[in-house]
């Protein structure tokens, strides 16, 4: 699976490499909505995790551009912030919802797989 993953705390992107990278999956990480804006369109992405909270655009507004520019193309969202509420994000249009901190690295492996199965990537 090809991955790309937005953050702006570059040990939240690491730790997220080390995990992803051991289980044999291709991670891009980048660490503002620009840069991956910029990733989308060069990448063959199979699906997108981003933070939802980074300072200039922030993750709301990159799903949305992602969306526009590659229908189809799973987002998921993360925070570690209580105020941010799942089903917003979800009603927002996020395929689905990861929590930071990562307790179960193995289940946020099986969000990706699951939201790429359902999109048929």
């Amino acid at each position: 699976m090809k991955i790309l993953v937005i953050d702006d705390e570059p040990q939240v992107l690491q730790q997220i490499q080390d995990f992803l990278g051991r289980k044999d999956h291709q991670v891009t990480t980048v660490r503002s909505g620009d840069d991956a804006l910029r990733a989308v369109l060069d990448g063959g992405f199979d699906v997108v995790l981003t933070d939802v909270r980074m300072p200039g655009m922030d993750g709301v507004t990159v799903m949305h551009e992602i969306q526009r520019l590659r229908p189809g193309l799973p987002v998921v969202m993360m925070s570690g912030h209580t105020d941010v509420v799942a089903d917003e994000m979800i009603a927002e249009g996020a395929s689905a919802w990861v929590d930071k901190p990562f307790t179960d690295p193995d289940k946020v492996i099986q969000t990706l797989l699951s939201v790429t199965a359902k999109s048929g990537r």
